[in-house]
């Protein structure tokens, strides 16, 4: 399977930092798909693998309703690419998440 191919390319080069996103991707487990995102950035990401673990983990927190922590990966992103479609979206809902909030 596809998260078979990733898992052992991780295992066969932790420091890949795509194979951590791509791991991430296909992984059916939440908490293993925010561990491999985070694992790419700490591992020297080009500049398209850093967008799209950042941004992913904006969507990932979002799923999660965990709007403060999507707020802060969703701003990031757009940071990085200001007119990027997804990253603005997810911005937008962060911050309506936030809104409304009890």
């Amino acid at each position: 399977s596809e998260q078979t191919l990733w898992a052992a390319a991780v295992a066969a080069e932790p420091t890949n930092a795509f194979a951590h996103v791509c791991y991430a991707e296909c992984a059916a487990d939440r908490r293993v798909a925010e561990r491999h995102y985070k694992l790419a950035l700490v591992n020297s990401p080009s500049d398209g693998i850093r967008f799209a673990a950042i941004n992913n983990l904006a969507a990932l927190y979002l799923s999660d309703a965990q709007p403060t922590k999507a707020m802060i990966w969703a701003r990031q992103a757009v940071a990085m690419q200001p007119r990027h479609p997804a990253a603005q979206f997810n911005l937008a809902r962060a911050k309506r998440a936030l809104a409304q909030r009890p």
